[in-house]
């Protein structure tokens, strides 16, 4: 059988050092994308220039604004079912992805029927709350296949989504803005009947530079707590069902409390996430708090 073709989208916003690493090493797979499409969020530190210089095969894409990971990664996917391509490979600039992390990936991609997305991490969605603890995992595959798992959720940095998923289920929504795009979409394509593999190697390197770590530590950046609270409110608005609700307030209590109780900055970040919830009732969604400035890596 011919290898399904591959289109890499990867999102950036005003970090054309750091996405020079990542594209090299997408340059670097030992089975490599057929057309890699850079997705700028409207950055103005030189990313199309450094582009065309140094990697003159790559697609550059830019964005009117800064509309987030989420609405970047849908533009690409949207260019890569356009074009015909078999498998979209979804990338945060920051990602650095082992030189085997594509080859991985689509050797479980082509044996797991019905795919919804192979991840490089992801986890289980008790009431509707993310939960990647391994013990959480359930082994998917037959004897042997130690390293892959059925989730309920798997992280779009590093994933493939195959064209014919996107077709079926749509797009990430662009309108998040940040945070939570990950469970909504990928959970969109489990409840759809299709399959979501985790393929546990160590194959991706994530810098993690713009969040500051995750919405559910005390110390990370107070504006992320209101976009999970939000998002996650309006998956579980879309989900429908009570113990989605009831998991979203759970989880929300827990987060609360420990930005009360650990946490700097305690009111604002009490106010962010009851300001996101506020608004994930009402429907709003999009750019409502914009994050500091960013103009460099970190």
């Amino acid at each position: 059988m011919a290898r399904p073709s591959v289109a890499a989208v990867v999102v950036t916003f005003n970090r054309k050092d750091v996405l020079r690493g990542t594209l090299a090493a997408v340059a670097a797979q030992t089975v490599p994308p057929d057309r890699v499409f850079v997705v700028d969020n409207g950055g103005q530190d030189g990313t199309k220039a450094m582009v065309d210089a140094e990697f003159p095969s790559v697609l550059y894409v830019r964005m009117r604004e800064n509309l987030g990971f989420a609405a970047g990664l849908a533009e690409g996917m949207r260019r890569s079912v356009v074009e015909g391509f078999d498998f979209a490979w979804l990338l945060d600039d920051d990602s650095s992805p082992a030189p085997s992390a594509l080859e991985g990936c689509l050797s479980v991609a082509t044996m797991t029927p019905n795919l919804g997305a192979v991840g490089l991490s992801g986890g289980m969605l008790p009431r509707g709350v993310p939960d990647r603890r391994p013990h959480r995992r359930r082994p998917y595959g037959g004897e042997g296949a130690t390293n892959l798992y059925r989730c309920d959720f798997v992280l779009l940095d590093g994933a493939i989504v195959p064209r014919d998923a996107i077709l079926d289920v749509g797009y990430p929504r662009g309108d998040f803005f940040m945070m939570y795009e990950d469970v909504e979409y990928t959970g969109r394509l489990g409840r759809a009947g299709r399959a979501l593999v985790l393929l546990d190697e160590d194959l991706i390197d994530r810098g993690h530079l713009g969040s500051g770590g995750d919405s559910a530590d005390p110390s990370a950046p107070p504006w992320r707590g209101y976009y999970q609270s939000r998002n996650h409110l309006l998956t579980a608005r879309s989900v429908g069902t009570f113990e989605a609700l009831l998991g979203w307030g759970l989880r929300q209590l827990k987060l609360m409390t420990g930005a009360l109780l650990f946490g700097d900055h305690k009111l604002t970040r009490l106010r962010l996430r009851a300001l996101g919830a506020w608004h994930g009732a009402r429907g709003v969604t999009g750019r409502t708090i914009d994050p500091p400035a960013r103009t460099a890596p970190g």
